[in-house]
């Protein structure tokens, strides 16, 4: 996570959230660059820049080096071989809690995450209520949803 590209930096922090579940809060968030107070000079401007935010653009931004440190504590507890999601061992109970209390931008990619790992057998319309999408989970039964894709994609 470098200072030298926030958005990277952003993107990168949110991975490692939803990973590890640390929220990138208090001490691990950093300050955010200062904006030049001088106007950028006409002839180095990049009139063909996109001016419009980015939706990572309001993720926040990590500090690399806290970060770090909390990682040399925490690595001992997850397993490499072991896919994450929320600092738990990846499951049918950990991917419930991330859909139904877990931050909503997570819905859609957890959303298409079941759709593939159900083989398209089970959709979840993260557009609809809440409520309605906790009531469309209550059915999913964990059989080949909490298998790694490697092993999903030998069916083929």
């Amino acid at each position: 996570m470098s200072a030298r590209d926030p958005r990277a930096a952003r993107l990168a922090g949110e991975a490692f959230s939803a990973i590890t579940g640390l929220r990138i809060e208090g001490m691990y968030l950093a300050e955010e660059p200062l904006e030049p107070d001088e106007p950028i000079p006409l002839a180095e401007d990049d009139l063909d820049a996109d001016l419009v935010p980015r939706p990572e653009d309001a993720l926040p931004l990590p500090d690399a080096f806290s970060i770090e440190s909390w990682w040399q504590e925490a690595r001992p507890r997850f397993d490499p071989n072991v896919r994450h999601l929320a600092g738990k061992p990846f499951s049918l109970e950990t991917l419930r809690a991330a859909i139904d209390a877990g931050p909503m931008r997570r819905r859609t990619p957890l959303a298409l995450d079941l759709e593939i790992r159900s083989q398209g057998a089970f959709r979840l319309e993260t557009r609809r209520w809440a409520r309605e999408q906790r009531c469309n989970l209550e059915p999913l039964r964990p059989s080949r949803l909490t298998q790694p894709y490697a092993e999903l994609a030998k069916a083929f």
